[in-house]
């Protein structure tokens, strides 16, 4: 037994030696290459005033050309925001706004539109030139939702400065729009007049 037990501790004593001298010869390798702790690693990887950073300002900040994915009820909000901006681009005959709200696509249809079918460009300049729009009142504004796209449904009133035009009364504009990076744009108008009940 005492045989067993003495041939047991030098194996283990052999083993601890084997390791001991494993230990130092990666150490000597390992002398070669400076020694890099933990925080070291870290104290680089994040940013300080010595590589330029400003800290007064946030790591990452989201450009124009990112999308910012809205909610249903945030596009909704969005649209009525813009059908209001559209209306008042109208009476105001103001050529920039429409330019930025309507998209290069847009094809305007109905009943109240100068000269019929258009394009972008003969809309914005029959409105900016033609356009007698004094009051206009919306009634009902549904907007329904489908991914980047927003379908507008508004129902209205307008009046033109010719009391006999053919365009006063009330009205129902079908809008299609659509985001474009981070601005929505409208790329479809259709008017009809509302049937008399």
């Amino acid at each position: 037994m005492r045989k067993t037990i003495l041939s047991m501790a030098a194996l283990i004593l052999t083993a601890v030696a084997s390791v001991a001298v494993t230990a130092q010869v990666t150490t000597k390798k390992d002398d070669k290459k400076p020694q890099t702790t933990t925080l070291e690693i870290w104290q680089k990887a994040l940013p300080s005033a010595d590589n330029g950073t400003d800290e007064s300002q946030p790591a990452y900040q989201v450009s124009d050309e990112e999308e910012y994915a809205e909610s249903e009820a945030e596009i909704q909000d969005i649209v009525t925001g813009l059908e209001e901006s559209l209306m008042i681009a109208v009476k105001d005959r103001d050529a920039a706004t429409l330019n930025n709200l309507i998209a290069n696509e847009f094809t305007p249809l109905g009943e109240s539109i100068y000269g019929g079918k258009t394009d972008k460009k003969g809309y914005i300049q029959r409105v900016a030139k033609n356009s007698k729009l004094t009051n206009y009142d919306f009634s009902k504004i549904a907007v329904r939702v489908y991914g980047q796209t927003a379908v507008s449904t508004v129902e209205y009133k307008q009046k033109f400065a010719d009391a006999n035009s053919a365009s006063n009364g009330d009205f129902i504009a079908t809008n299609i729009w659509f985001k474009r990076g981070n601005q929505w744009l409208l790329i479809s108008h259709h008017t009809s007049r509302q049937p008399k009940s």
